[in-house]
Protein backbone atom coordinates (compact mmCIF):
# COMPACT_ATOMS: atom_id res chain seq x y z
CA UNK A 1 0.00 0.00 0.00
CA UNK A 2 1.43 3.40 -1.03
CA UNK A 3 0.30 6.50 0.88
CA UNK A 4 1.15 10.17 1.50
CA UNK A 5 1.93 11.13 -2.09
CA UNK A 6 4.42 8.31 -2.52
CA UNK A 7 6.39 8.73 0.71
CA UNK A 8 4.83 5.93 2.79
CA UNK A 9 4.99 2.26 1.81
CA UNK A 10 3.16 -0.36 3.88
CA UNK A 11 4.26 -3.97 3.37
CA UNK A 12 2.16 -6.76 4.84
CA UNK A 13 4.73 -9.42 5.72
CA UNK A 14 3.74 -12.99 4.95
CA UNK A 15 3.34 -15.11 8.07
CA UNK A 16 4.54 -18.68 8.52
CA UNK A 17 7.69 -18.25 6.43
CA UNK A 18 10.62 -20.34 7.62
CA UNK A 19 14.30 -19.73 7.10
CA UNK A 20 16.31 -22.79 6.17
CA UNK A 21 17.61 -23.12 9.75
CA UNK A 22 14.06 -23.28 11.11
CA UNK A 23 13.72 -19.67 12.30
CA UNK A 24 10.49 -17.80 11.47
CA UNK A 25 10.82 -14.69 9.28
CA UNK A 26 9.70 -11.56 11.15
CA UNK A 27 9.11 -7.90 10.23
CA UNK A 28 12.28 -7.06 12.19
CA UNK A 29 14.26 -9.29 9.82
CA UNK A 30 12.94 -7.18 6.94
CA UNK A 31 13.99 -3.90 8.57
CA UNK A 32 17.39 -5.30 9.53
CA UNK A 33 18.04 -6.57 6.01
CA UNK A 34 17.24 -3.27 4.29
CA UNK A 35 19.32 -1.31 6.80
CA UNK A 36 22.17 -3.76 6.34
CA UNK A 37 22.05 -3.33 2.57
CA UNK A 38 22.60 0.41 3.02
CA UNK A 39 25.45 0.14 5.52
CA UNK A 40 27.13 -2.81 3.74
CA UNK A 41 27.84 -0.49 0.80
CA UNK A 42 30.47 -2.48 -1.05
CA UNK A 43 32.51 -0.22 -3.37
CA UNK A 44 30.98 -0.49 -6.83
CA UNK A 45 27.99 -2.35 -5.43
CA UNK A 46 24.24 -1.62 -5.58
CA UNK A 47 23.71 0.00 -2.15
CA UNK A 48 23.23 3.40 -3.81
CA UNK A 49 19.85 2.19 -5.08
CA UNK A 50 18.56 2.15 -1.50
CA UNK A 51 20.65 4.99 -0.06
CA UNK A 52 19.15 7.46 -2.55
CA UNK A 53 15.51 7.04 -1.55
CA UNK A 54 16.06 6.30 2.16
CA UNK A 55 18.21 9.32 3.09
CA UNK A 56 17.20 12.98 2.78
CA UNK A 57 18.57 14.76 -0.26
CA UNK A 58 21.71 16.86 0.23
CA UNK A 59 22.10 20.11 -1.69
CA UNK A 60 19.11 19.13 -3.81
CA UNK A 61 20.63 15.81 -4.89
CA UNK A 62 20.04 12.20 -3.94
CA UNK A 63 22.91 10.66 -2.01
CA UNK A 64 24.66 7.61 -3.43
CA UNK A 65 26.30 6.29 -0.26
CA UNK A 66 25.87 6.48 3.50
CA UNK A 67 29.36 8.04 3.56
CA UNK A 68 27.97 11.28 2.14
CA UNK A 69 25.42 11.46 4.94
CA UNK A 70 28.19 11.04 7.54
CA UNK A 71 30.11 13.86 5.84
CA UNK A 72 27.03 16.05 6.01
CA UNK A 73 26.50 15.21 9.70
CA UNK A 74 30.11 16.27 10.33
CA UNK A 75 29.46 19.58 8.59
CA UNK A 76 32.08 18.99 5.90
CA UNK A 77 31.90 21.14 2.79
CA UNK A 78 30.78 19.45 -0.43
CA UNK A 79 29.66 16.25 1.35
CA UNK A 80 28.62 14.64 -1.92
CA UNK A 81 32.28 14.48 -2.96
CA UNK A 82 33.04 11.79 -0.36
CA UNK A 83 32.77 8.13 -1.33
CA UNK A 84 34.62 6.25 1.44
CA UNK A 85 34.66 6.45 5.21
CA UNK A 86 38.46 6.42 5.15
CA UNK A 87 38.45 9.67 3.18
CA UNK A 88 36.68 11.44 6.06
CA UNK A 89 39.76 11.22 8.30
CA UNK A 90 37.74 10.17 11.34
CA UNK A 91 39.41 6.84 12.13
CA UNK A 92 42.69 5.95 13.81
CA UNK A 93 45.22 4.89 11.19
CA UNK A 94 44.63 1.38 9.90
CA UNK A 95 41.45 0.91 11.94
CA UNK A 96 37.77 1.73 11.94
CA UNK A 97 37.95 3.14 15.47
CA UNK A 98 36.61 6.74 15.63
CA UNK A 99 39.23 9.20 16.83
CA UNK A 100 36.81 11.31 18.89
CA UNK A 101 33.37 11.09 20.48
CA UNK A 102 32.21 13.72 17.98
CA UNK A 103 33.10 11.47 15.06
CA UNK A 104 31.42 8.47 16.67
CA UNK A 105 28.27 10.48 17.35
CA UNK A 106 28.11 11.57 13.69
CA UNK A 107 28.26 7.90 12.67
CA UNK A 108 25.51 6.97 15.14
CA UNK A 109 23.35 9.93 14.10
CA UNK A 110 23.68 8.89 10.47
CA UNK A 111 22.38 5.42 11.23
CA UNK A 112 19.53 6.83 13.32
CA UNK A 113 18.54 8.98 10.35
CA UNK A 114 18.22 5.78 8.33
CA UNK A 115 16.48 3.85 11.10
CA UNK A 116 13.70 6.40 11.53
CA UNK A 117 12.48 5.54 8.01
CA UNK A 118 11.25 2.19 9.34
CA UNK A 119 8.26 1.40 11.52
CA UNK A 120 6.83 -1.96 12.55
CA UNK A 121 3.13 -2.29 13.37
CA UNK A 122 2.01 -5.83 14.06
CA UNK A 123 3.00 -7.80 11.00
CA UNK A 124 3.45 -4.72 8.80
CA UNK A 125 6.68 -2.97 7.87
CA UNK A 126 6.06 0.72 7.14
CA UNK A 127 8.73 2.66 5.29
CA UNK A 128 8.64 6.46 5.46
CA UNK A 129 10.70 8.01 2.68
CA UNK A 130 12.05 11.53 3.31
CA UNK A 131 10.98 12.45 -0.23
CA UNK A 132 9.01 10.69 -3.01
CA UNK A 133 11.08 8.29 -5.10
CA UNK A 134 9.13 6.80 -7.99
CA UNK A 135 11.42 3.79 -8.70
CA UNK A 136 11.46 2.64 -5.05
CA UNK A 137 9.04 -0.26 -5.38
CA UNK A 138 10.74 -1.45 -8.56
CA UNK A 139 14.12 -1.37 -6.81
CA UNK A 140 12.84 -3.48 -3.91
CA UNK A 141 11.15 -5.99 -6.21
CA UNK A 142 14.09 -6.38 -8.59
CA UNK A 143 15.47 -9.91 -8.71
CA UNK A 144 18.81 -9.12 -7.06
CA UNK A 145 20.28 -9.25 -3.59
CA UNK A 146 19.95 -5.70 -2.28
CA UNK A 147 16.47 -6.40 -0.88
CA UNK A 148 16.90 -10.04 0.11
CA UNK A 149 15.67 -10.77 3.63
CA UNK A 150 18.16 -12.19 6.12
CA UNK A 151 17.56 -13.81 9.48
CA UNK A 152 18.96 -11.14 11.84
CA UNK A 153 19.77 -13.54 14.67
CA UNK A 154 21.44 -16.03 12.34
CA UNK A 155 23.46 -13.30 10.60
CA UNK A 156 24.61 -11.83 13.91
CA UNK A 157 25.48 -15.29 15.25
CA UNK A 158 27.73 -15.72 12.18
CA UNK A 159 29.64 -12.47 12.91
CA UNK A 160 27.70 -10.24 10.52
CA UNK A 161 26.35 -6.85 11.65
CA UNK A 162 24.34 -7.13 14.87
CA UNK A 163 21.78 -4.45 13.97
CA UNK A 164 23.08 -1.84 16.42
CA UNK A 165 23.66 1.84 15.70
CA UNK A 166 26.98 2.11 17.50
CA UNK A 167 29.10 -0.28 15.45
CA UNK A 168 27.71 -0.35 11.89
CA UNK A 169 30.84 1.20 10.37
CA UNK A 170 32.88 -1.89 11.24
CA UNK A 171 30.71 -3.81 8.76
CA UNK A 172 30.83 -1.18 6.02
CA UNK A 173 32.45 -2.05 2.66
CA UNK A 174 34.08 -5.31 3.77
CA UNK A 175 36.76 -7.11 1.79
CA UNK A 176 34.83 -9.83 -0.03
CA UNK A 177 36.91 -12.66 1.39
CA UNK A 178 36.31 -11.31 4.91
CA UNK A 179 32.52 -11.20 4.62
CA UNK A 180 31.30 -13.88 7.08
CA UNK A 181 28.17 -14.61 5.02
CA UNK A 182 29.95 -14.98 1.70
CA UNK A 183 29.97 -18.78 1.51
CA UNK A 184 26.91 -19.71 3.59
CA UNK A 185 23.19 -19.15 3.21
CA UNK A 186 19.97 -19.18 5.22
CA UNK A 187 17.21 -18.07 2.91
CA UNK A 188 13.52 -18.90 2.69
CA UNK A 189 13.36 -20.29 -0.85
CA UNK A 190 12.27 -23.74 -2.08
CA UNK A 191 15.87 -25.02 -2.17
CA UNK A 192 18.65 -24.72 0.38
CA UNK A 193 22.37 -24.87 -0.26
CA UNK A 194 23.79 -28.31 0.56
CA UNK A 195 27.39 -27.53 -0.33
CA UNK A 196 29.47 -25.28 -2.56
CA UNK A 197 32.84 -26.13 -4.06
CA UNK A 198 34.02 -22.76 -5.48
CA UNK A 199 34.73 -22.90 -9.18
CA UNK A 200 33.37 -26.44 -9.49
CA UNK A 201 29.83 -27.07 -8.32
CA UNK A 202 26.96 -26.12 -6.07
CA UNK A 203 24.43 -28.59 -4.67
CA UNK A 204 20.93 -27.69 -3.52
CA UNK A 205 18.32 -29.80 -1.75
CA UNK A 206 14.56 -29.29 -1.51
CA UNK A 207 13.45 -27.31 1.56
CA UNK A 208 10.42 -29.10 2.96
CA UNK A 209 9.27 -26.15 5.11
CA UNK A 210 9.02 -23.78 2.14
CA UNK A 211 5.93 -21.58 2.51
CA UNK A 212 4.77 -22.14 -1.10
CA UNK A 213 4.28 -25.29 -3.16
CA UNK A 214 6.95 -27.97 -2.63
CA UNK A 215 9.87 -27.85 -5.05
CA UNK A 216 9.41 -30.33 -7.91
CA UNK A 217 12.78 -32.06 -7.39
Amino acid sequence: TILDNGTTYVFHIRQGVYFHNGDILTPQDVVYSLERSVIFDRAGGPSWMLAGPLFPMIDGQYVSTIVQVVANELGLSNPLNYTSLASLGIFATGTKNPLTDKYKQALVDTFNLLAKDFEIKGNDVIIHLPQPYAPFLYILAHGANWSEILDQKWASDHNAWDGLADDWWYYHNPVESADPLRSIENGTGPYELQYWTPGREMSFVRFDNYWGKPAPV
